[in-house]
């Protein structure tokens, strides 16, 4: 009997299933910092719009994150990451939590702000603000995203010392590399005209993708399999992200391994639950293996995995199988 020796991906596109609000138009004014010309969008349009597509700027404004909140007595523990005045000053310790603008979520300034300066990789001459070239930016460092992203705060487990021990990070990896994926392009636009200025430069998206992307999810898994041999075989779904899956204790992942037959019947079946307290987690670099005594006349090994959040099952974010010939 031969086996197919690849694996078949097929990461699902999932709608908007009604758990993310939009912050009013009116409640992201953004206003410059002391001393410069215009606002964040004037100038760096194309960062902005993908901003603004991001849990970042919908960090204080998702209905998961306002129920959570409501159920703590201490609230203003979550304010310092999820409206934090400027990130880079406290770093790597949490940073403090501005004093209003709360539909802004997590700001440009928060990330960028340095001093009364802007903070980049390139530290470019501008009319508009003082800029000044930084170590956290241009993927070098991820001091920047652990400030927040290295804390147990309620149902946030921290991630730090998961990415710490994997391959990725002690080769140099950061955060950025997978949720900021690098790219080219201008840095800034005409204010009047919208067309870009200046060379393409190697810069990073700002969609800032996570877990409300089941495209940029499917990545986190992959399939492998060992055997038959015997009539049994190992199927192992991998953790291909650099930490930890999931991370909070809300979100769980359902994994289902199952074994159908060429008609399409389901001979054998398996559930699974990946958690993200402090049990049923998937370590970084780790698998979730289960073995299989193959039923006769099968098919298709398969896993499917479902994205639930806060009890909602928002579907399948990735499925692979290997199949008989």
């Amino acid at each position: 009997m031969k086996l197919l020796n690849h694996i078949v991906w097929v990461p699902v596109l999932l709608a908007s299933v009604g758990l993310i609000v939009e912050s009013p138009e009116d409640e992201t004014p953004l206003t410059p910092i002391a001393g410069t010309r215009a606002s964040c969008k004037d100038c760096h349009k194309v960062y902005f719009d993908e901003w603004k597509q991001s849990l970042h700027a919908r960090s204080w404004t998702d209905p998961i994150y306002q129920a959570a909140i409501k159920r703590r007595k201490r609230k203003e523990s979550c304010y310092s990451c999820h409206v934090p005045d400027s990130v880079v000053a406290r770093a790597p310790k949490k940073p403090k939590a501005r004093s209003g603008d709360f539909h802004s979520g997590i700001t440009c300034e928060s990330c960028h702000r340095v001093g009364d300066k802007i903070g980049g990789p390139f530290g470019a001459k501008t009319t508009a603000h003082e800029s000044v070239q930084h170590e956290y930016y241009g993927g070098k460092s991820s001091t920047l995203c652990l400030s927040c992203h290295n804390t147990n705060v309620g149902p946030v487990r921290a991630l730090g010392k998961s990415f710490a021990a994997t391959k990725k990070a002690k080769s140099g990896r950061t955060c950025q590399h997978c949720h900021m994926p690098d790219l080219e392009r201008p840095i800034a636009n005409d204010p009047q005209t919208g067309k870009p200025e200046g060379k393409e430069r190697k810069a990073r998206s700002h969609l800032i993708l996570g877990p409300s992307d089941p495209k940029f999810v499917a990545k986190a898994f992959a399939l492998r399999v060992e055997g038959p041999k015997d009539g049994k075989a190992t199927l192992f779904l991998e953790n291909k992200a650099g930490h930890r899956i999931p991370s909070l204790k809300i979100r769980q992942f359902q994994v289902r391994f199952t074994v159908t037959a060429e008609d399409g019947r389901e001979l054998w079946s398996k559930s699974r639950l990946l958690e993200g307290g402090r049990r049923n987690f998937l370590e970084a670099e780790s698998s979730l293996d289960q073995e299989v005594s193959l039923p006769e006349g099968w098919k298709t090994m398969r896993v499917t995995v479902n994205h639930l959040l806060d009890g909602k099952d928002l579907g399948p974010v990735f499925q692979a199988k290997k199949e008989r010939e």
